[in-house]
């Protein structure tokens, strides 16, 4: 697998560790786009379909995903809804979660980000840019967290707690 590099337009993180994502989106061409540019770009990329399978993905992994790339409409679970369901679950917010949307007025963009999107994507994207726009957007994450106290510890256990919430229980 090549090694992206700032030639290539891609940066790249310096360590051997592979850096997991979380990739969710109902259009199965966007997943099977974006993983391969993500991939090649040195990250370990699940993809699920739907909100439901975000939430027991994000449940069930040992491993936690560094960041999450979540479309905003999907039919079962929108974005916006699945991003509430994460953090009422104990997903931390050094978890960053980055939307992909069709929509393209500033102002919806603006409402994303003021759920706590660490930023938004527009649908059309450029595959070539999608790593580079990612990790752009997680170094200012990280910039602001590192501003900020940590956040409390992963409660992974609540996504589990409940199936007549679908999975999730309540804060």
């Amino acid at each position: 697998m090549p090694v992206p590099n700032a030639t290539n337009g891609y940066l790249s993180k310096p360590d051997a560790q592979t850096r997991r994502l979380l990739l969710v989106d109902d259009a199965p061409e966007i997943r099977e786009v974006a993983r391969l540019t993500l991939e090649q770009a040195g990250w370990n990329v699940h993809t699920v379909s739907d909100g439901p399978a975000a939430l027991d993905a994000l449940a069930c992994t040992e491993d936690p995903f560094e960041a999450v790339v979540l479309d905003v409409v999907m039919s079962d679970m929108d974005g916006p809804h699945v991003l509430g369901r994460m953090r009422a679950a104990g997903l931390p917010e050094h978890v960053p979660v980055v939307f992909l949307t069709a929509a393209t007025r500033r102002a919806d963009h603006h409402c994303l980000l003021a759920l706590g999107a660490a930023g938004v994507i527009a649908k059309p994207f450029d595959p070539r840019a999608l790593p580079r726009m990612l990790e752009l957007m997680l170094a200012e994450r990280r910039s602001e967290q590192e501003r900020r106290p940590p956040a409390r510890p992963l409660l992974r256990r609540r996504l589990r707690a409940s199936e007549g919430l679908g999975g999730v229980a309540g804060p």
